[in-house]
């Protein structure tokens, strides 16, 4: 198998496992082996993760502990889609 079909496979067996933090883990690898619209994607995939995570949360009336990792992670993701967005609103 070649290095760009191990990265995907293990991207596939972390957003499998909705884990987020596994996923940021790979990140540099994603942006070392993929193009701009693949890396999109990627991030689209951790963004859809992180809202479902979140709805989960706040269904379960559950607090998030930023000791936890995938709670830690999926606070990243949203605070980095939030910023993003900021910043694309400022540039107009």
């Amino acid at each position: 198998m070649s290095k760009v079909e191990n990265l995907k496979a293990e991207i596939l067996k972390a957003q499998q496992n909705e884990d987020i933090a596994s996923l940021y883990v790979l990140e540099q690898q994603a942006h070392d082996t993929f193009d701009e619209e693949t890396l999109h994607g990627f991030y689209a995939n951790i963004l859809d993760l992180a809202l479902e995570r979140l709805t989960d949360t706040l269904e379960a009336h559950r607090v998030m502990d930023m000791n936890e990792v995938q709670d830690f992670a999926t606070l990243r993701a949203l605070y980095e889609y939030a910023i993003e967005h900021y910043l694309s609103l400022i540039h107009i």
